[in-house]
């Protein structure tokens, strides 16, 4: 049976280690049956995450299935929970996200300890560099350098990445089109709302779980493979999101939707199980 999603909800993320508005903060967009019902700013990834409970209670309460976006990497390189010894139980995306919600401070005013984690993460593998790398001058970490390590123990890149020539790597934290931070203050974030005690049994995280007609799906997008005409008299993250919810509404209308959610399952074996196992998908790819 093919998902169909009442409502799409389109997050646009920041690391930002300040409450921040406007350019490079955090946009959400929100579109229903066709209709965009809203467009907003928020100043700190704590109210990004407040917004998305709520939202998604009231929608379990009314019967309505939502699909949520992301703008960041979900996974690491097939490798990367047993490089830096995430043991537990469970499947490796999940000892990562375990891990990065346990680890990541995070306050409500967006202060961070994301340099310090990727160092701790970076010993914690054993290396003479990496994989994390970058950070702002100034300041100095005791196993995250500025510069990308000549090699690394790890993939630089995942499957998907591969896929996309303007995909960035998540082990980089900085510098113009890094998307790492995002993915380690981010992750943690998605977790939490996966595993709510009043969504957990019905919120799924694509591609690792099963959608199995599940209310709330949690997926990685990335906006910046569809081709967009943007307005010079608006802010780009806030007409990102727009069209984005607006992709996927038409995506669902025309059975592409359905097609995209499946591309994983479709691929080889072995990068199939790569992907659902630990590496996660871009939706739409």
């Amino acid at each position: 049976m093919p998902q169909c999603f009442d409502q799409f909800v389109m997050v646009d993320w920041s690391a930002a280690n300040k409450r921040n508005l406007g350019k490079d903060s955090i946009w959400v967009a929100v579109l229903e049956q066709g209709v965009m019902l809203d467009c907003f700013n928020l100043g700190t990834r704590q109210a990004a995450f407040d917004y998305l409970f709520d939202l998604s209670v009231k929608n379990l309460t009314e019967g309505k299935k939502t699909l949520i976006g992301f703008d960041f990497p979900f996974g690491y390189p097939a490798g990367t929970a047993d490089y830096f010894a995430l043991k537990g139980d469970g499947r490796p995306w999940h000892r990562i996200w375990r891990f990065l919600e346990q680890d990541l401070k995070d306050s409500s005013s967006n202060r961070s300890n994301r340099f310090e984690l990727a160092s701790e993460l970076n010993r914690r593998g054993g290396a003479d560099g990496g994989p994390f790398w970058g950070h702002p001058a100034g300041r100095q970490y005791e196993r995250l350098d500025m510069r990308k390590p000549a090699r690394s123990a790890v993939s630089e890149t995942r499957l998907a990445d591969r896929l996309v020539p303007k995909a960035q790597p998540v082990w980089k934290l900085a510098y113009n089109g890094s998307v790492g931070s995002q993915a380690l203050t981010g992750i943690p974030r998605v977790h939490r709302l996966r595993f709510h005690p009043a969504l957990e049994s019905s919120a799924v995280v694509w591609p690792f779980e099963r959608i199995d007609n599940k209310p709330i799906v949690l997926a990685e997008i990335y906006p910046s493979f569809w081709k967009m005409d943007f307005n010079a008299t608006e802010i780009k993250d806030a007409q990102q999101v727009k069209d984005v919810v607006s992709i996927l509404d038409a995506a669902q209308r025309d059975g592409k939707l359905q097609e995209w959610l499946n591309s994983p399952l479709n691929r080889q074996r072995k990068e199939s199980k790569a992907i659902q196992e630990e590496e996660a998908w871009m939706l739409g790819l």
